[in-house]
């Protein structure tokens, strides 16, 4: 779960839609929206490989 923005939207909008695969309406939504659930019922090694991806892209996740 994405806990905040942070500076660089642009580059957590793209790992979103890289992790989501939705258009770009909808990265933005999740993205505007954090905190919310970007993954759900998924492997540990997946959400940790997310958790990754969206922290290098500058923003603060929580893996619940």
């Amino acid at each position: 779960i994405p806990e905040s923005q942070g500076a660089q939207k642009s580059a957590r909008n793209q790992e979103v839609r890289a992790i989501t695969s939705p258009g770009l309406k909808a990265d933005n939504d999740l993205v505007d929206s954090a905190p919310k659930a970007i993954l759900e019922g998924v492997t540990k090694e997946a959400a940790e490989k997310a958790v990754a991806q969206l922290e290098e892209a500058g923003a603060r996740v929580t893996l619940k």
